[in-house]
């Protein structure tokens, strides 16, 4: 939180009162190689400066390269570009800003605060930071007359000192400290007459706004004498034009904002190297030196050995970078006892020879011995080879490539030759925790691949031979694109199957093919058919997992009509697998994507057999995750249940019955595509949990609580570690009162906090859990009239907003008007509904025979509810005056309906009158 906390400072210093000084910098200060003249749209607002002058350009260059307008490419292009790769990273940032500073907000206050704040980076520069320019040099933007820095168009007038910290060049720290600013004014917005509703969030964020760019006096500036800068803020705001460039507002950001928003510098890709994808170890396929370069075309580091050097083994190497022909690689060997790492750059121009493996390693640091020996088999023969440890004084450590694992043995090949006859030093070895492994993230099983361009090319008998088949490319008009399973290679010659049936006799397709770099290969977990006895003819693809049918099928054997399909495994999640056909829909080769059951219906060739590692239902089970756009779930069955916010997960643990790890586990937006996501309310949530009470109840003490003012200090002082400060007031002893909010902490004992009105102060209590008991459910007449704050079915409440109320026939402002309540009207509330995190309320009413719901006002974070309505005791209603006819002078009799009814009401009434007010405690769910 480094960079958050001291923004936090000096909004603090700020808000104290402290003047804030103002330093008389030039135009342009400190603007050297300026650039001047580009267009004043998204990513090329001008003038630019050298970054340098202010921060780290070469630093800037390596980690963030994709948000950096690059001036050497056609601008359309490079701007649609930008905008993709910029989009997520400042919505990313503005939503961990908005979690860290509001956590419990609703998703919606969220949303809109995200918009709000692409809304100003928008008018301040259209989303502008960094050029890499056509001088070479890294820019950063600079805007009126130079004195705004970033993005964020930080003023070096004002916030000098901020901008010599480097808060005007490094783009999350320019976020980071203008939001700040913004943030304050967002927060404060909801105060002001300007915002007639706090869920108006337009009105919010243009206060917010008219408060950023004139100061903290100018909240309703846009409303009250609205200047230039509010009309176009207004502009942006409601034309979103920047969404016009994105191509996926939902693409998961390139570089990790949370990150760099927190903690700065050590997020530094540069500092750290990408995983490897896959272990590709190489040799020289001839020759006898070369050379290992310190960088692209640069000086040499070190001599690297080829297989027909007379005096030396040949050298092997790692690849672990790629830029056209050349190769950057660590070598295998080390130059020392040191075991100093040799890296470096080399030429490869088709002249390395490279082989595929599932993991590296060394033996472990802590390995007790000098050296191990290999075994001609699991646990035979010694061969008299070792493999050399790090603690071995006299020759460097080895390395060594993983072939086989059975048990604890593994088949290695030592990467040492054991001579210049290049012989291989290969046998086995115990592993019992004596290496260090450098392994692929997922061993890949088998490759499928299609020519990258051209409409036909064949498939040979042989290397060199005859024509067996055509095989068509992704060019061809009148046909699809074929593809092909790797089965062998033999030099720029590849042995293939066609993923395609010659006819509907499904005679397999197997022949040579020439890939000089023509093919363009994909990894493939499996591929598979319809096994031979499946029951139809086809299968059909659906959309998600048990989803709906997509009309796009997979043929079987058993299809007489066309020759079967094979599939591609793409994902397996409980019993359903996503596939995609190789078969493509048309001759655009538009992809055949979809799940389906497996069942065992299919049977799965080529390639090597490995075992299979867990499926993500499998690694989620036990999980809470947190997706993309923020929510915390669970997973079932293909589904992810999820609740708004953390604090609530626990409700999430009783509806599924399942226990999980306390902290949540990002998943990746590719992982969430094809699943269901099913958001549940938190007080439906909450209700479910055991021993707990909702919004509204009403309970009694068990004695006197202490209450306290924010559910943290609750929870603290619950598990004895409290902030005596933060205790507000004891409850009464026995006292009633109405709960206002519920949390609940715990998977396994359910501990419940209500927060409850008592005196006049607002707090939480401790409500206890499934092992022990603070309090009880009554009656809700025993709570006291004036404690009534979120009237229950059968209470009375009276219309408090001037413009009355609508009501509608549904609890959402999108429900149809059925007629407007107005002031003063008192109605019986037939059912209370609480929604959201904010806790909106609703009542639903019978107003003059129409059934419908009314807004009542939010709970939280302030009670909002006697704005709208509140508990009133019922007016009585008048009886009828009955006249009675005149009838001259005869007297007239007046007898009631019934002969001593007023005596059996009295009676009745002290019948009924010891059943009021029974104290019952509530047993839930206890087990």
């Amino acid at each position: 939180m480094k960079n958050l906390h001291k923004s936090l400072a000096v909004l603090l210093v700020l808000q104290a009162g402290f003047a804030l000084a103002v330093e008389n910098t030039e135009d342009y200060y400190n603007c050297e190689n300026k650039v001047t003249g580009t267009n004043w749209d998204y990513g090329t607002v001008p003038s630019w400066c050298d970054a340098a002058s202010f921060g780290d350009s070469a630093k800037i260059k390596a980690d963030f390269a994709d948000i950096t307008f690059d001036a050497n490419e056609d601008e359309a292009s490079e701007r649609d570009r930008y905008m993709s790769a910029m989009y997520p990273v400042i919505r990313d940032a503005a939503e961990h800003y908005f979690d860290t500073r509001q956590p419990d907000a609703s998703i919606t206050e969220k949303a809109a605060w995200v918009h709000a704040v692409m809304a100003t980076a928008s008018i301040e520069t259209r989303w502008s930071q960094y050029r890499d320019a056509l001088d070479g040099k890294i820019k950063m933007i600079r805007g009126d007359l130079g004195h705004g820095h970033g993005m964020m168009q930080i003023d070096d007038r004002w916030h000098f000192t901020a901008i010599e910290e480097g808060k005007g060049v490094e783009i999350f720290d320019n976020i980071s400290y203008a939001l700040d600013i913004f943030h304050n004014g967002w927060k404060y917005s909801a105060a002001q007459s300007c915002v007639t509703d706090v869920s108006d969030w337009e009105a919010r964020a243009r206060s917010a706004y008219s408060a950023y760019n004139g100061g903290p006096s100018d909240w309703c500036r846009w409303q009250d004498s609205p200047i230039t800068q509010d009309t176009n803020y207004i502009a942006h705001y409601s034309g979103k034009q920047w969404e016009d460039f994105v191509d996926d507002k939902n693409a998961v950001a390139t570089i990790d904002a949370t990150c760099y928003m927190d903690e700065g510098a050590s997020c530094s890709v540069s500092e750290a190297p990408a995983p490897l994808s896959k272990i590709n170890i190489g040799q020289f396929t001839s020759g006898s030196v070369f050379a290992l370069l310190d960088e692209i075309d640069g000086t040499r580091l070190e001599y690297v050995r080829g297989p027909e050097n007379a005096w030396e083994q040949a050298t092997r190497f790692l690849e672990l970078e790629r830029d056209g022909d050349w190769v950057k690689v660590e070598l295998m060997k080390y130059n020392d006892a040191t075991e100093t790492p040799l890296v470096g750059w080399m030429l490869d121009a088709g002249t390395v020879t490279w082989t595929e493996f599932p993991a590296l390693g060394t033996l472990a640091s802590d390995f007790p011995a000098t050296i191990l020996e290999l075994r001609d088999e699991i646990d035979g023969a010694a061969l008299g080879q070792y493999v050399r440890s790090a603690t071995n004084a006299w020759n460097p450590a080895d390395r060594v490539v993983l072939l086989e694992r059975s048990g604890d043995w593994v088949k290695i090949e030592i990467l040492r030759y054991l001579d210049v006859d290049e012989t291989a030093n290969v046998g086995w070895v115990l592993d019992s925790g004596n290496f260090d492994w450098i392994s692929t993230e997922q061993v890949l099983d088998q490759q499928v691949g299609q020519f990258a361009s051209g409409s036909v090319f064949s498939l040979l008998d042989e290397i060199d031979g005859t024509r067996l088949e055509y095989i068509r490319g992704p060019d061809n008009a009148w046909e699809q694109a074929a593809r092909m399973l790797l089965l062998e290679r033999d030099g720029d010659w590849v042995n293939v199957e066609l993923m395609k049936y010659n006819d509907a006799t499904e005679q397999p397709l197997i022949g040579w093919v020439f890939d000089a770099g023509a093919i363009e290969w994909i990894d493939a977990k499996a591929v598979g058919a319809l096994k031979q006895d499946f029951a139809a003819t086809i299968l059909e693809l659906k959309d998600a997992i048990d989803g709906s049918g997509m009309a796009q099928y997979i043929r079987s054997y058993s299809n007489a009509w066309n020759p079967a399909d094979r599939v591609m495994l793409l994902e397996r999640d409980s019993g359903w697998i996503k596939v995609e056909i190789l078969r493509y829909l048309d001759v655009d080769e538009t992809p055949n994507i979809g799940w389906v059951l497996e069942a065992d219906n299919f049977e799965w060739f080529g390639g090597i057999a490995k075992e299979e590692g867990p499926t993500l239902s499998e690694i989620w089970e036990n999980l809470y995750l947190t997706l993309p756009t923020g929510e915390t779930c669970i997973h079932e069955a293909g589904t992810f249940h999820c609740v708004a916010q953390w604090t609530d997960a626990v409700c999430l643990n009783a509806m599924l019955n399942r226990e999980t790890d306390i902290m949540p586990v990002a998943v990746e937006a590719e992982n969430v595509e094809g699943r269901t996501i099913m958001l549940h309310d938190r007080h439906e949530c909450l209700a479910l949990v055991p021993s707990a009470f909702k919004v509204g109840d009403v309970i009694q003490t068990i004695g006197s609580l202490t209450l306290y003012d924010t559910v943290e200090a609750v929870i603290a002082a619950t598990h004895a570690d409290f902030v005596t400060a933060s205790r507000v007031i004891q409850t009464q002893a026995d006292g009633v009162y109405q709960i206002l909010d519920v949390v609940v902490q715990d998977q396994f004992i359910f501990e419940s906090y209500y927060k409850i009105f008592v005196e006049d102060k607002i707090g939480y209590i401790y409500g206890g859990s499934l092992e022990e008991y603070t309090l009880v459910e009554v009656d809700h007449e025993m709570l006291a009239q004036d404690n009534i704050l979120v009237p229950q079915a059968g209470d009375t409440i009276v219309i408090n907003q001037v413009d009355g109320v609508v009501l509608r026939d549904d609890t959402h402002v999108s429900g149809k008007a059925q007629a407007v309540i107005p002031q003063g009207k008192e109605v019986m509330v037939e059912e209370t509904i609480i929604i959201g995190e904010s806790g909106r309320v609703y009542y639903k009413v019978d107003y003059q025979n129409v059934l419908g719901f009314i807004y009542g006002g939010l709970i939280s974070p302030e009670i909002t509810l006697s704005e709208w309505a509140s508990f009133t005791v019922p007016t009585p209603v008048e009886a009828p005056v009955v006249t009675v006819p005149n009838a001259g002078n005869d007297e007239v009799e007046v007898r009631p309906l019934a002969e001593g009814g007023s005596i059996w009401a009295l009676i009745l009434f002290g019948l009924l009158l010891p059943f009021r007010s029974r104290v019952q405690r509530r047993y839930k769910n206890l087990k």
